[in-house]
């Protein structure tokens, strides 16, 4: 390779500097905090056992009885870390377990109280809805349906609005795969039943057996401990927009249960984006004896929806709610009958130090694809199931009078059905029409990791982190049938076996009791998936994709101080065989092509920053009179170290600047105001840099009034007030050479939702 452009490293340099500069003057401040009693840095810490005493910065008021033994690691997520966590001497929440465990990550690692944000929102479709504000994520949402465009530190170029890749998805700490056709769809979630969310970024998942570059998304539904026996909710507003829904939690002795059923309906912002799905999400704990406990989840999800396309830049700026007349003509829609999801987690304590947890999932999902009534279209119908085990133990040691926290675990992801089929709806008179023209297998496709890391306590407050895993993945994509291939890729009989390694290690130094400093390096490994495959950019009977990997270093810091909470995070990535997409072919019908890409560079800034502007003296958490400033910053620069056709453009698909602001004002009575800003700067749309979708600001309101101690609120939500004209997200191209291309999905327009919600 080459030596790097006098950009790159000016840009390097610029970004060491800047990164320095600014983790001086926050470690200075926060290190006086440390001196000074008199600030609210440290108040209201979570206890921890080890000696540095250190937190989160938000505690959480306990709100349920005891997810695990006293003194030992609470049961309540797939916890990163083992250090017993205790409350003088009595059991805490699932939800402060899950602050104290994200607070130890030497890297990135944040907490969404998502039940609070939800009860703000009258537009709850999609899981975007529960990522805003986190520094890094990149989540756009449209069209009226469950999906969403994902990205975390320029993970998952290759994503749709449909399925997700580049980032681990958990439930309630159980891995939730879908690794072969499609990756992990998104039509069994909902964002209502959700508790809260914790995103690891990067390969601070590395206790999760995470291999994307992106990291983890654990998505912790309620249970019947913080649930009220009886809740409905009911939003409405433009563009159709409905969603109802029932939920009961209650504990009952050594049981509790937790059950939620929503339905929606969205007519849609865009023309032929109706959406109807329905969805049950549910769980079932039992407390066996005082040290093992286990829960039974159960999800359930359909969905039906139709694609109106993407559209060209002008099209947006003129009239975004047009459709693509490609897919509007061919009545291009998704029907997702049955997608089911079942998953149980035992937790043994098996003495005051040890803790044992084995996990076990399944997931069943079958979909539809139509797209008739032109020459080149199909319909496609797609099925599999996946068994997912896991086995995790973790153990409090001491090593040279120094406590000693060390983990073994092991993941296992199996895809053992797994079909797709094509058939021919292009010209009635066709030999083929209505026929089988494709069949395609990718059954037998996995991936195992087996890990151990290692977190120990060097000196007071210094804490080392070690960790290293074995993969193993099998690639299987066999065409049993293809008489008119759907396009000219042919990945003929394929079936590869790999093994490869994935390693960390990081500092992280406690500066007070809800501040630290952090530092790691860390290696991830991203196998090519079944799409990939199938889309390979390779006419050989036999593809040659490889596993994307990265050399990810990373520095950064959160805590309080004062009247602040925030976190600031820096990063550089050396991404080596990155797995990108291409739209090979836009109309009638879109066709991706998928390579490995020549050495890429992400690097970026993530700021996340909650401010208590104002505060009365008699301010509670049950009520509160404060004005809130919450912000969330992300710089992302991607781009090609030296390839032979772009040089050194920046990747396309994500914004390199993103920001997402909310000013709210809360008064004792129960009534919020609060305004809110997203900005985001141009996309490239092709990957030589010769055209891109145009800046945007959107601004937005939210009213509501929820009295305390009782039963009911009242909510409101205006978005897109200035009904801004802007792409939510694109599908880039190789090439564009400066043509405004239908690559871009158009955001909603102005919309005003409103809804109600009573429990008892």
């Amino acid at each position: 390779m080459k030596a790097t452009s006098s950009r790159t490293k000016k840009s390097y340099h610029s970004f060491v500097s800047l990164a320095a500069l600014i983790l001086l003057q926050a470690a200075t401040g926060l290190a006086s905090a440390q001196q000074d009693p008199s600030n609210g840095a440290a108040q209201n810490p979570t206890p921890r056992s080890d000696s540095s005493s250190s937190s989160n910065a938000a505690a959480a008021t306990p709100a349920q009885p005891a997810t695990g033994k006293k003194g030992a690691a609470p049961s309540g997520r797939a916890s990163t870390q083992l250090s017993p966590v205790v409350v003088k001497g009595e059991d805490i929440t699932a939800q402060d377990a899950a602050k104290h465990d994200l607070a130890q990550t030497p890297g990135s690692a944040y907490y969404t109280d998502s039940a609070a944000d939800l009860k703000r929102k009258s537009l709850n479709l999609t899981a975007a809805d529960l990522l805003q504000f986190t520094p890094g994520v990149y989540a756009q949402s449209e069209g009226g349906n469950q999906g969403f465009r994902l990205s975390i530190r320029g993970s998952s170029l290759a994503n749709t609005n449909t399925y997700k890749f580049g980032v681990g998805f958990y439930f309630d700490g159980l891995f939730f795969p879908g690794i072969a056709q499609q990756g992990a769809p998104v039509f069994i979630f909902e964002p209502e039943a959700v508790d809260h969310t914790e995103v690891l970024v990067g390969s601070n998942a590395f206790d999760f057996q995470t291999l994307d570059l992106g990291g983890a998304i654990n998505f912790v539904d309620h249970t019947g401990y913080d649930s009220s026996p009886f809740q409905a909710r009911f939003d409405a507003g433009s563009f159709g927009y409905y969603k109802g829904q029932v939920s009961s939690g209650l504990v009952e002795g050594p049981y509790d249960y937790y059950i939620s059923v929503t339905d929606s309906s969205d007519q849609g912002f865009q023309d032929h984006t109706r959406e109807s799905g329905r969805r049950v999400v549910g769980n079932f704990g039992v407390q066996i004896t005082p040290d093992i406990t286990n829960r039974f989840y159960f999800r359930y999800g359909n969905e039906y929806f139709q694609n109106g396309g993407l559209l060209t830049n002008a099209q947006i700026a003129a009239r975004p709610g047009q459709a693509n007349t490609a897919q509007s003509s061919q009545n291009a829609y998704y029907k997702v009958p049955s997608n089911f999801w079942f998953g149980d987690k035992l937790t043994a304590h098996l003495d005051a130090d040890s803790q044992l947890e084995a996990g076990l999932s399944y997931d069943y999902s079958y979909m539809y694809s139509n797209s008739t009534g032109v020459a080149a279209a199909y319909a496609a119908a797609y099925a599999e199931q996946n068994l997912s085990p896991s086995l995790s133990y973790k153990r409090s040691d001491t090593l040279f009078g120094r406590a000693d926290n060390s983990e073994i675990a092991f993941r296992s992801d199996w895809v053992f059905n797994s079909r797709s089929e094509t058939f021919d709806y292009s010209v009635p008179t066709s030999a083929t029409y209505g026929q089988l023209i494709r069949e395609q297998d990718q059954g037998g496709t996995g991936q195992a990791v087996i890990s151990a890391s290692n977190e120990l306590e060097v000196v007071p407050k210094l804490w080392l982190k070690t960790g290293i895993s074995g993969i193993y993945y099998r690639d299987v994509d066999v065409v049993e049938k293809d008489i008119v291939p759907v396009s000219t890729i042919n990945n003929g009989n394929d079936i590869q076996d790999r093994f490869d390694y994935a390693g960390v290690i990081g500092l992280r130094y406690d500066l007070n009791d809800d501040s630290q400093v952090f530092a790691n390096v860390s290696r991830s490994v991203e196998p090519p998936t079944g799409s990939s495959l199938t889309n390979s950019a390779t006419n050989a009977s036999e593809y040659n994709l490889k596993a994307q990997t990265a050399t990810t270093e990373e520095v950064g810091i959160r805590g309080k101080y004062k009247i602040f909470d925030g976190s600031l995070s820096l990063y550089r990535s050396e991404v080596n065989n990155e797995l990108l997409t291409v739209a090979t072919q836009l109309t009638p019908t879109v066709i991706s092509s998928t390579s490995n890409a020549s050495p890429t560079t992400h690097q970026g800034i993530e700021l996340g920053l909650n401010t208590t502007l104002w505060q009365a003296s008699d301010s509670t958490g049950d009520r509160p009179n404060n004005l809130i400033l919450r912000q969330a910053y992300t710089y992302s620069d991607f781009y090609f170290n030296n390839d032979p056709a772009f040089g050194h453009a920046h990747l396309p698909a994500v914004p390199e600047n993103f920001y997402q602001a909310e000013l709210t004002y809360q008064h004792p009575t129960g009534f919020y105001i609060g305004v809110n800003t997203q900005y985001s700067s141009k996309i490239w749309e092709d990957f030589a840099d010769t055209i891109s979708s145009s800046p945007y600001a959107t601004l937005g309101l939210k009213v509501g009034y929820a009295p305390p101690k009782q039963p009911w609120e009242v909510h409101l939500q205006v978005s897109n007030l200035t009904d801004q004209h802007y792409a939510a997200y694109i599908r880039q191209v190789a090439d564009a050479k400066g043509v405004d291309s239908a690559v871009a999905a158009p955001a909603d327009g102005l919309g005003v939702f409103a809804g109600a919600s009573y429990h008892f």
